[in-house]
């Protein structure tokens, strides 16, 4: 499910599309690809436009479904799920509908289409009765909006979003997939940003 809101911002139109993406069975969790419907006129994509990840909030699955559907329920926190996403330090985002070099990756030394790196904060909570060393399973990240720091330059193809949708893979930092299995996403909800500056602003 997705929103799209239109502002005035920095001499230009930044659109903010709210995304939240389904889950799917069989365990309720997020899929590693999903399609999110943007309310654009392709005519507000023409010439240099920018993208990113304004903010995002991501529970991680840390429990057997099969014993409870509580977030919080640390007693039956699984413990291999736990040491699972206690490896992951950063979830990354791309799209096939992006050019092939919004972004460089110097680690590989190649271009991409990887257009946000969402940091993974790992909070570790008291243990309560019966609890496997309990993690807290919210992460929640907040950007202040800037041209030069979260938007990624799409003026390579411009027309890149103008079919009216955007799809979405998550990965691991390999640029491996996100495995659903051993890293399964109870919710994962995020405000992807889309920025079309005026002629005026560089």
């Amino acid at each position: 499910m997705s929103r799209t809101t239109r502002e005035e911002w920095n001499n230009g139109t930044i659109y903010r599309v709210h995304v939240d993406a389904a889950v799917t069975a069989p365990n309720n969790t997020v899929a590693n690809t999903f399609t999110v419907k943007l309310d654009i006129a392709q005519s507000e994509l023409v010439g240099k436009v920018y993208i990113g990840v304004e903010n995002y909030v991501l529970d991680k699955q840390l429990f057997d479904p099969a014993v409870t559907t509580q977030l919080t329920d640390f007693a039956n926190q699984n413990t291999v799920l736990i040491e699972n996403w206690a490896k992951q330090t950063y979830l990354k985002m791309r799209s096939s509908n992006l050019p092939p070099d919004i972004d460089y990756e110097t680690d590989v030394g190649r271009n991409t289409q990887c257009f946000a790196r969402l940091p993974l904060k790992h909070e570790y909570l008291p243990k309560e009765s019966g609890a496997k060393h309990p993690m807290n399973p919210r992460t929640v990240g907040d950007y202040t909006l800037h041209k030069d720091g979260i938007l990624y330059e799409m003026s390579n193809n411009p027309t890149a979003l103008s079919n009216g949708q955007i799809t979405i893979q998550l990965l691991r930092l390999n640029d491996q997939l996100w495995d659903v299995n051993l890293l399964p996403i109870y919710n994962f909800s995020f405000t992807l940003v889309i920025y079309k500056p005026r002629n005026t602003y560089s």
